[in-house]
């Protein structure tokens, strides 16, 4: 297997040219739960899927701003940092000029400077400058409305629940306008009224110069009269209210405001782990892993929910701009994936699926004692409980991911105080596992909803159309797929340490023997020959699905496959149909149903291919790693700020694809897709920790293109350890520890190979 991506199967591209942004005709800016989404020209249209997004909801879906009742003339336009975008425009030229209007605005050269910065709320900072030579006036308009519709509404037929109305209450010294939403539903489940009331509302103080002139209640009319040279300056504060509390719009940035970094939990990126170049001059010929690890960190802590901070333990949101809510798998994959930049992700959201696990049998949403969240949102829809999303369980893999977190949070950190409050939780999660979700023959682990709009799907791959059989056929439900069986493996065996570690060894040894049950039964059931492959799923009668897809891939990194099959997996999964050359697709391209732009059935995700890389190294498939790896790192390295989009299409890399396109509605950044580098630098360096022996386990393999790297601040139990990798002229790897705790014994070796 060839492990440098410029080949005459992958040629090369202009690095420098290729910019890849995922939903390319907007503009997106993000903090926390809140949401920023323009056009390509900085507005908001009510007809788009486009507004102001606080905690689901559109707060805002009509901003634009008018000079003489003309549009703006949009020059430069660009998120400055993840919370903040910035936009140059013009005021376009007066009368009939000929030529280009643009280059007549810019000649008049009369500047609009927006800023806007979001945080619970939104600030944007209006500045004029008049770089003519002659005095100008005009009349400066904003429309403005607000519809407070669901992210998933917005841009789609008004759902015609509740009514919004505008409340004016300007004063001499500054504009006030209120846009107040009321809805009201009795359920026809149980009788009860549900309520929904928010408010946004948009306070201008005076412009220092400028007469502000009342208009109707969503037009806002500043007059514009400038001298030469002379400037114009308005700050707009939008804050909402909802829920009986206010969410302030953040600090006007022209006032030496905080940066991200400042604004929310200072100490976490100067803390957590820092990824650097040993020697100081970088040497890898195709990825900049260093910027790429910087990028996923300060990814991870934008998407921070202050919301549901618990101590120095948070979670984040899955991504941006859909999904900006708590979703179970990924709060939790996010979490182990980015272990090695500390605990804290991991235990915010054990915490918060512990706070929310299923207590009670509910088929509307679901939910069972026991059972853990798939996803809980905070639009109007799931509030007036139209939908069951307000607090909805349709999910197989969280309940068994819940389990393997504990397991991955006491090997990172070996503290019972730290993983007993969630010992309860994870063995109810796994006794609803075994009462509820053995469902197909084996037996194995599947489920179907009892919902009317539950999902159909509940793996992890949960769209309608993602398991398919030979023919290009959507299997019916309960399907038992490959990867599900592989999650709940890992889930009893690493769970297990932790019962044992607390004192219940008979509980601990249930569960291997049942983790060892469950691996004889998957590759007796499980391995198709014909294909050399695992199954993709069991029916609902226990017939193998032949299908060649990404999860039987999954299944290497839990140890659940037999070695003597693994290498066939690793060679089909790296046959041309199956990769790229920026990664694994979902389906072959070989497969009736394979679609490039399909979201299950032949997209590459970025999230998949962590556990892909851990799994090839756990086999001894040094080769293929670096090979996976280095198809992501250069994945990333065409992106927009270096940023592993949701998923991108699953083109072959040719002189006819350079580049492969990303996913139509993808989201970015998005909380798993931001871990992906960090675990997957992990399986390069082959790093395990043993944080209740008080080791750490290296078993380093750095390729030609990565020749040397440096940690520092890894942190592993009580200790933290700064360590340098160097690739020497055999194409071995020795490291050296350059810092830290005596108390870390670090070793080389590979303590869990099947």
């Amino acid at each position: 297997m060839t492990t440098h991506g410029a080949s005459a199967d992958h040629p090369r591209h202009d690095r420098g040219l290729v910019n890849l942004r995922a939903r390319p005709h907007r503009h997106i800016v993000s903090h926390g739960e809140t949401a920023l989404v323009v056009d390509a020209a900085g507005e908001i249209h009510p007809d788009e899927d486009l507004g102001l997004f606080v905690r689901g909801t559109r707060v805002l879906s009509t901003h634009a701003w008018r000079a003489g009742g003309r549009r703006l003339v949009p020059v430069s336009l660009s998120a400055a940092r993840q919370d903040q975008w910035h936009g140059y425009y013009l005021v376009p030229a007066s009368g009939d000029d000929d030529g280009d209007p643009r280059a007549n605005a810019a000649k008049q050269g009369i500047e609009v400077l927006v800023v806007r910065v979001v945080g619970e709320g939104l600030h944007e900072d209006v500045r004029i400058t008049n770089h003519a030579g002659h005095p100008v006036s005009f009349v400066l308009e904003l429309r403005a409305g607000a519809d407070f519709v669901g992210q998933d509404e917005a841009g789609n037929v008004s759902p015609g629940r509740g009514r919004s109305t505008c409340v004016m209450a300007d004063t001499a010294d500054r504009v006030d306008r209120r846009w107040r939403y009321r809805a009201r539903r009795t359920d026809p489940r149980d009788g009860k009224v549900r309520r929904v009331e928010m408010v946004v509302r948009l306070q201008v103080d005076r412009p220092a110069e400028g007469v502000v002139s009342p208009d109707q209640s969503h037009r806002i009319r500043f007059r514009v009269a400038l001298p030469p040279r002379g400037q114009w300056h308005a700050c707009l504060a939008w804050s909402v209210e909802r829920d009986g509390g206010v969410l302030d719009a953040p600090p006007c940035p022209g006032r030496a405001s905080p940066s991200l970094k400042e604004r929310v939990q200072p100490t976490w990126l100067e803390t957590s782990l820092s990824v650097g170049d040993a020697r100081s001059v970088c040497r890898a010929a195709y990825v900049d892993v260093v910027g790429l690890l910087g990028r996923a960190q300060r990814d991870l802590h934008a998407l921070r929910m202050p919301r549901l901070d618990d101590a120095d333990a948070w979670t984040v949101g899955a991504g941006v701009p859909a999904y900006l809510a708590t979703f179970g798998r990924d709060i939790l994959t996010t979490g182990w994936q980015s272990a090695m930049l500390g605990d804290e992700l991991m235990r915010g959201g054990l915490n918060e699926l512990a706070k929310t696990q299923g207590r009670r049998r509910d088929d509307w949403r679901d939910e069972s004692p026991g059972r853990m969240l798939h996803e809980a949102r905070l639009e109007p829809a799931a509030c007036l409980n139209e939908r069951p999303t307000a607090r909805y369980y349709g999910s197989l893999t969280s309940s068994s991911l819940f389990p393997f977190v504990v397991g991955q949070l006491w090997q990172w950190t070996g503290d019972p105080a730290r993983v007993q409050p969630f010992v309860d939780a994870a063995i109810r999660a796994l006794r609803w596992l075994d009462d509820e979700a053995l469902q197909v023959p084996g037996p194995f682990y599947a489920v179907r909803t009892r919902s009317s709009q539950g999902l159909d799907n509940q793996t992890w791959k949960d769209s309608s159309e993602s398991v398919v059989d030979r023919e290009g056929n959507v299997v019916g439900q309960p399907v038992a797929t490959c990867e599900e069986q592989a999650i709940a493996y890992i889930a009893k065996r690493d769970f297990a340490d932790v019962l044992e570690a607390v004192g219940r060894r008979d509980d601990a040894e249930t569960l291997r023997r049942q983790a060892e049950a469950l691996k004889r039964r998957f590759n007796e059931h499980f391995w198709v020959e014909e294909t050399g492959f695992l199954a993709m799923a069991l029916d609902a009668r226990g017939r193998p699905i032949a299908s060649v897809g990404s999860n039987a891939l999954r299944c290497l990194a839990s140890g659940i496959v037999e070695p003597g099959t693994a290498r066939r997996i690793v060679e089909r999964a790296f046959a041309p149909d199956m990769f790229s050359g920026w990664g694994i697709r979902t389906l072959s391209s070989d497969h009736p149903a394979y679609n490039p732009h399909g979201y299950h059935v032949g997209t590459i995700w970025p999230v998949e291919h962590g556990p892909f890389a851990l799994g090839l190294r756990r086999y001894g498939f040094v080769e293929a790693c670096q090979r996976l790896c280095l198809a992501q790192f250069q994945l990333a390295d065409l992106c927009e700020g270096q940023r592993l989009p949701e998923c991108v299409t699953g083109h072959a890399r040719d002189a006819m694809h350079p580049f492969p396109a990303i996913y139509a509605a993808a989201n970015a950044p998005q909380a798993w897709s931001a871990s992906t580098p960090v675990v997957l630098l992990q399986a390069l360096l082959g790093i395990r920790a043993d944080a209740p022996h008080d080791t750490l386990w290296l078993d380093p393999a750095l390729p030609e293109w990565l020749p040397e790297l440096r940690l520092q601040r890894l942190r592993v139990g009580r200790a933290s350890v700064d360590i340098d990798f160097v690739r020497d002229d055999t194409g071995a790897t020795r490291f050296d520890v350059t810092g830290g705790d005596e108390r870390l014994r670090v070793r080389r070796g590979v303590p869990d190979a099947p």
